[in-house]
């Protein structure tokens, strides 16, 4: 796995996006596009939060407020394409922060000592070639740099965006250390 990590305001975040030809609505993936490099999304340490959606997620957190979908609510609301699971082309070091280092090279009982505070961030990652099933996409958007939405094409409820989501096999690519010096 790459230590690089992509950095908000940073050089690399330019370089690296234009290289790549990616400007916001870019597919990066869809059924008829093979995945050409692996997609990152943070989770804890056992999964990849991708087994539930929260209202904010739809657009409704408004009226709902920013838990979870409850399971019996799930065919009675609906995703719309652009909205759903944030995903990053690099992993993503939250603004303001420090890399700090990646477990488990570092040790985190160290890293406590010079950064205050020490956040943690588990990665789950889709590795490049993964199929997608029909009816998903990956778009860029570059909102935060190097962000992109897995969406869909067509408005289907949470219960079916779920169910395909599942088919989606995400593995663990480590944890991160980032925080501010002391």
């Amino acid at each position: 796995m790459s230590s690089w990590l992509l950095v908000r305001g940073g050089r690399p975040r330019g370089r690296h996006t234009a290289a790549k030809g990616y400007a916001p609505g870019t597919i990066l993936w869809a059924t008829d596009r093979p995945l050409n490099e692996d997609a990152f999304r943070s989770g804890n340490k056992s999964s990849a939060a991708i087994d539930f959606l929260r209202w904010q997620d739809i657009g409704l957190e408004d009226s709902k407020g920013a838990g979870r979908i409850p399971i019996e609510e799930q065919d009675a609301y609906f995703v719309s394409p652009g909205r759903v699971i944030s995903l990053f082309i690099k992993r993503m070091l939250p603004e303001g922060m420090t890399y700090a280092g990646t477990a488990p090279e570092a040790s985190k009982s160290g890293l406590k000592k010079q950064f205050d505070p020490l956040h943690e961030r588990s990665w789950w990652k889709i590795e490049s070639g993964h199929p997608i099933p029909a009816g998903l996409r990956l778009v860029y958007d570059g909102v935060p740099p190097g962000h992109c939405t897995l969406t869909v094409d067509r408005q289907l409820s949470v219960k079916q965006f779920l169910s395909l989501v599942t088919s989606i096999s995400f593995s663990a690519a480590g944890t991160d250390y980032f925080g501010m010096k002391k």
